[in-house]
């Protein structure tokens, strides 16, 4: 198996987007998306971003040679190919997203991680709160600001006098595609003190970091006037 890959990939052929699927479903209804969308789906989804706009237009000339391309020539046998420009967007074209993850990820191994235990946690709000964060985008700062000041808490009470460090993605849709803001982190599974030396964090105490990070959310959505503290009494109940 692995030398059939290797074959192909020795081969390399131009990808085709306009022959998948999604490329034929973007380019003949994207235009039908949004005329349609303010009746069908912007009561329940909100409306329709400018960047989605966006990211439909330059899908559609990602990959095709007629919409930009360069030749790479090798310097050895003068051997050349067009390579077609890329949208390099993210959501939205599987070629530029994996590339953009794959780039990301190894920059992460080489040049930010610690040569230290990691863990991976996933900092989510309930269902009641999600609608504040689909109609405001801006309010996903606080998602980010609650997530690090708690783990940074839970590491300091465990470890006082350390210093820890994480680095978080956001995922806004769930496993059904519906609209689920959440936060992954890749933690560093402990702290480093004022000499530099690494400390594990011998076990989390996930029920203090979830309260810790919900009071973060609340009294943001309460600096915001979003909620009042009645609404809070009730979650917290």
């Amino acid at each position: 198996a692995w030398e059939q890959t290797r074959e192909r990939q020795l081969k390399r052929r131009r990808r085709t987007p306009e022959e998948t699927v999604l490329y034929r479903l973007v380019y003949n209804y994207h235009e039908l998306l949004e005329q349609t969308w303010e009746e069908r789906f912007q009561p329940t989804y909100g409306v329709l971003r400018d960047e989605v706009r966006e990211s439909f237009y330059k899908y559609l000339d990602c990959g095709i040679l007629l919409n930009g391309c360069a030749r790479a020539v090798c310097e050895t046998c003068r051997h050349s190919e067009l390579i077609a420009f890329s949208c390099k967007r993210r959501g939205l074209c599987p070629s530029c997203d994996a590339k953009r993850a794959l780039i990301f990820a190894e920059h992460l191994h080489e040049n930010v991680l610690l040569p230290y235990p990691h863990a991976h946690q996933v900092f989510s709000l309930p269902k009641r709160l999600r609608p504040y964060f689909k109609f405001n985008r801006k309010l996903i700062q606080h998602l980010y600001q609650a997530a690090w000041s708690a783990w940074q808490e839970c590491v300091e009470d465990a470890l006082p006098g350390t210093r820890t460090g994480s680095v978080m993605a956001l995922h806004t849709a769930g496993d059904l595609l519906n609209f689920h803001p959440h936060i992954h982190a890749l933690t560093l599974h402990g702290g480093l003190d004022n000499a530099g030396n690494f400390r594990p964090v011998d076990s989390v105490d996930t029920e203090y970091l979830s309260r810790v990070f919900s009071e973060h959310v609340f009294e943001a959505l309460l600096n915001d006037e979003l909620i009042d503290s009645e609404t809070v009494s009730a979650m917290k109940s």
